[in-house]
């Protein structure tokens, strides 16, 4: 259990490194169209990771959109090959480079088309650790797992304590890289006591008091226990309160015939209640599915919740949903899981209720008109449709929703905004031009009697400049 730790700290380590690197991840703008806008749209905005460190998992180019925060469409595609939806992986070091060709679309965007270089570097190999000898042995007699070697076996272990001593690595694939004179330290101890009947870890529930994490065990000496990663010894069995997994170490403890044992360890665990509470069941009526929403007080991160609609079916992490007011109400069961809390089931009741109408908008009419000639949506009526729209400008009327189906509420007495617009004026009896004989006085060129028109009429001479025109 030691090794995996430092492992998976080695491997986190070497994975920030890598995320940091300005190689394996690269922000992309689409300035070209495609399926999802035409050039003069917005962009998308995306990053892309395509560089990985080995760690036997099969690796693609994971793109992240950043614009449009939801609805956009990610395809790839090997050189040559044609556009899908799951992007080709590698696993090994010898598999790359790869080129890969991501393509970003969405609606009302231009689309993003890249080509990247999928690539696995290969990785340090995990340095051994935990190696232990008895005082007059030799390296040979300290085992080293595979394609390790000591520089030279023969060497001693030398005197009791922590020595270092020089090995190299021969790797056995690409994956990893060779390593030489690398320093691993060797414990040299003295005879060691020896645990006959370990310890058992308790399982508990918790009860607001400490509680003995272990109970028993037997060794040629006495026992001691650790909670600290083995800084700290004490012959006390530990006690705990708080709800959580304990990792408790032990060993025999040393006395003047021998040195400490070997160390070991137990998981103890003090169970606790997991506190839920479903905090909304009930909708309304937009047009997407709706299902239940839990809110996990204790504990505050971890906790996983599955639901299902009937006592029959598996769990699944998808809550079932009802779109509709015709579906409520539906029940679904949930149960939570969480590391050192108890399971928690329970049911809950899921129901849609009608909403209000959406209340149109964008309604036009010309000087003249009367509502009747203003169209409305499906369920929509105006309560006076013979009243005349009224003067230029934007005039409100009364209109009333008959709902023509069960998501939505009836609605009446609601103000509706109508935009007038001028009505062009027009001349039904145009002037006459005179025609004068000179009498070197200024004449009047045009005969208004007897004019019909619906606003009063303006004159221009030998241009329609607007500034030229005058009554």
């Amino acid at each position: 259990m030691k090794k995996q730790s430092r492992v998976l700290a080695m491997l986190l380590m070497i994975a920030l490194l890598l995320v940091q690197m300005p190689w394996g991840n690269k922000s992309a703008m689409a300035n070209d169209p495609g399926n999802g806008g035409s050039i003069g749209g917005e962009n998308v905005e995306c990053t892309a990771e395509f560089a990985w460190s080995y760690d036997g998992q099969p690796h693609g180019v994971v793109v992240t959109v950043t614009k449009p925060s939801n609805g956009a469409t990610i395809m790839y595609k090997e050189e040559g090959g044609e556009f899908g939806p799951d992007c080709p992986t590698i696993t090994n070091v010898n598999e790359g480079p790869k080129t890969i060709i991501y393509r970003v679309t969405a609606e009302g965007y231009n689309e993003k088309s890249e080509s990247v270089l999928l690539n696995i570097n290969p990785i340090d190999p995990e340095i051994p650790t935990g190696r232990t000898a008895t005082y007059g042995q030799t390296l040979a007699d300290v085992s080293l797992p595979d394609d390790w070697s000591w520089v030279d076996s023969t060497t001693s272990v030398g005197n009791a304590g922590e020595n270092s001593f020089k090995a190299n690595y021969n790797s056995p694939d690409p994956n990893h890289k060779d390593k030489q004179d690398v320093d691993i330290t060797v414990d040299v101890q003295k005879v060691k006591a020896t645990v006959t009947t370990p310890p058992t870890g308790n399982e508990l529930s918790y009860d607001n008091t400490e509680q003995a994490l272990v109970s028993g065990g037997v060794a040629d000496t006495s026992l001691e226990y650790s909670m600290d990663n083995l800084y700290t010894w004490s012959d006390q069995v530990p006690k705990r309160e708080d709800i959580g997994t304990y990792k408790v170490y032990y060993r025999a403890k040393a006395d003047q015939n021998h040195d400490e044992g070997d160390v070991g360890w137990v998981t103890a665990k003090i169970i606790g209640e997991i506190q839920a509470e479903v905090s909304r069941s009930t909708w309304d009526y937009d047009g997407n599915g709706h299902g239940i929403e839990i809110n996990v007080n204790a504990p505050s991160t971890g906790a996983v919740i599955e639901y299902k609609e009937s006592e029959e079916e598996e769990y699944g992490s998808d809550c079932p949903t009802i779109t509709n007011v015709s579906e409520s109400p539906k029940t679904i069961h949930y149960k939570i899981t969480a590391e050192n809390y108890y399971d928690k089931t329970g049911s809950a009741t899921v129901k849609i209720d009608p909403a209000d109408p959406e209340t149109p908008t964008d309604l036009t009419a010309t000087y003249g008109q009367k509502l009747a000639e203003v169209q409305l949506p499906d369920g929509w009526t105006w309560q006076n449709r013979n009243e005349g729209v009224g003067d230029f400008g934007n005039n409100t009327f009364k209109a009333d929703y008959a709902h023509i189906d069960d998501n939505h509420k009836d609605k009446t007495d609601v103000d509706l905004t109508v935009n007038v617009r001028k009505a062009k004026a027009s001349v039904t009896t145009p002037p006459t031009g005179n025609e004068l004989p000179y009498n070197g006085e200024e004449q009047a060129l045009v005969t208004a009697d007897g004019v019909v028109s619906d606003t009063p009429l303006e004159y221009s001479m030998n241009s329609m400049d607007e500034s030229s025109w005058s009554d």
